[in-house]
């Protein structure tokens, strides 16, 4: 499979990448600063260039099967935030162009709310409200452009807790469709949320579907095996 990563120098980008090149695939990384990638292998390209730029893009994405975006920002408190929602435009109107129709991308838990189906008080209740508003809100409406305005896009929306620099942790992960997932820890390392965005794109089961994702902390019977 041909795969392209945008963001693929970030904390779970370059794992994507590592991990697609893992498992056989012909990945292209498409970066501002190409100096910034330590992977070397014959199935990767890797191409400078301005990632937020539709035309850079619809060009390199031609002959691809699959985007995987793993785009973040991680501003200041305050600090307004349209980079989901305008790479999102981006990237797609580029997907269009190149005639590419799969995309993987992710956001986080707690995007939404359902009154039903709270999630952790911590989260609902403190770091929602008071520190991660302007952020999820942003994430929220690339959820909801993707889902009202991409019929045409084959898309998998991946909601991780908060993602921490770390090795794998060598469990199954819970995979739900749903803004959080209760029996899981509330972080979860870089690796396993690249495992399963990577296993995303050999598997039909979360097509054009959001899911939420974590490390169980007990045994469950929904899992997803890495």
């Amino acid at each position: 499979m041909k795969i392209t990563v945008v963001g693929s120098t970030g904390q779970t980008g370059y794992h994507v990448v590592r991990l697609a090149l893992k498992a056989g695939h012909e990945v292209q990384a498409l970066l501002r600063n190409p100096a910034k990638m330590p992977l070397k292998h014959q199935r990767l390209t890797v191409i400078k260039g301005n990632v937020l730029s539709e035309t850079f893009l619809a060009t390199n994405f031609a002959d691809q099967d699959l985007v995987i975006s793993c785009l973040n920002t991680h501003p200041g408190l305050c600090v307004k935030i349209t980079l989901y929602t305008d790479s999102i435009e981006i990237i797609t109107g580029a997907m269009r162009q190149a005639g590419v129709k799969r995309l993987i991308t992710m956001t986080s838990w707690c995007t939404g709310s359902d009154p039903k189906d709270p999630g952790p008080f911590l989260m609902e209740y403190i770091l929602k409200p008071l520190f991660m508003k302007i952020i999820l809100e942003n994430m929220t409406c690339m959820e909801e452009y993707l889902m009202k305005e991409c019929h045409d896009i084959i898309y998998t929306i991946v909601r991780p807790p908060r993602v921490v620099k770390d090795r794998t942790s060598g469990k199954e992960l819970i995979s739900q469709e749903r803004f959080h997932v209760k029996e899981a820890c509330s972080t979860i390392p870089n690796v396993d949320v690249a495992k399963f965005m990577v296993a995303c794109a050999e598997t039909s089961t979360w097509e054009s579907k959001a899911v939420a994702i974590g490390v169980p902390w007990k045994i469950v019977s929904s899992r997803f095996k890495l």
